[in-house]
């Protein structure tokens, strides 16, 4: 709210709000968990004839993220490729969980692939979502076949990773898998935490 009013205030004070101002707002708008406010920000970054910026679109959908709203986040990311803006990993991370959250999983392994035709390097955070989206999805073999893939890469799937993958197994009543997950995250550098 304080960051909303000091953007005002910058334009009462003849003080002309930059990208950075907008900005600021957008992520303070996501912070306090106020999608409908950050998209105000962005149209009027527009109407200040001022372009966003990648930090620009990631806070946005990330706002969208927290809200629930997995269309907006989406469309977000599809309008940041057409404002020829190459999406980071960050954004699309943003999104994916958006639609995770919303047990779009479908629209959230697509996203995922996309990642990949980007040529977008996919962090732990890419593929924990994934796969809560699989387990939301009860798709608990994507799941595994995503974490498969995680192993195969250099990165090192961390307890997060893991416990989705876990919690897929258990939602679809797959206890053995489940469990033997749960042994190998133990064998691993990972511990289990409580």
């Amino acid at each position: 709210q304080r960051a909303l009013m000091l953007l005002a205030a910058m334009g009462q004070a003849l003080l002309k709000p930059d990208v950075m101002s907008y900005n600021a707002a957008i992520r303070a708008c996501e912070k306090g968990l106020e999608w409908q406010r950050a998209l105000a920000v962005m149209a009027a970054m527009g109407q200040a004839l001022l372009e966003p910026e990648v930090v620009s679109y990631c806070a946005a959908i990330s706002a969208y993220e927290k809200g629930a709203k997995w269309r907006r986040a989406f469309r977000l990311l599809v309008a940041m490729g057409q404002a020829v803006l190459k999406p980071v990993v960050m954004c699309c991370n943003a999104a994916i969980s958006a639609c995770e959250k919303a047990a779009k999983w479908q629209v959230a392994l697509a996203l995922f692939s996309t990642m990949c035709q980007l040529v977008l390097e996919e962090d732990a955070i890419s593929y924990s979502a994934a796969i809560s989206g699989c387990e939301k999805g009860v798709e608990w073999q994507r799941g595994l076949v995503l974490l498969e893939a995680m192993r195969r890469t250099a990165l090192e799937p961390n307890v997060i990773v893991y416990s989705a993958a876990i919690s897929a197994c258990a939602k679809g009543a797959e206890w053995e898998m489940a469990l033997l997950l749960f042994s190998v995250m133990g064998q691993t550098v990972v511990k289990p935490t409580a």
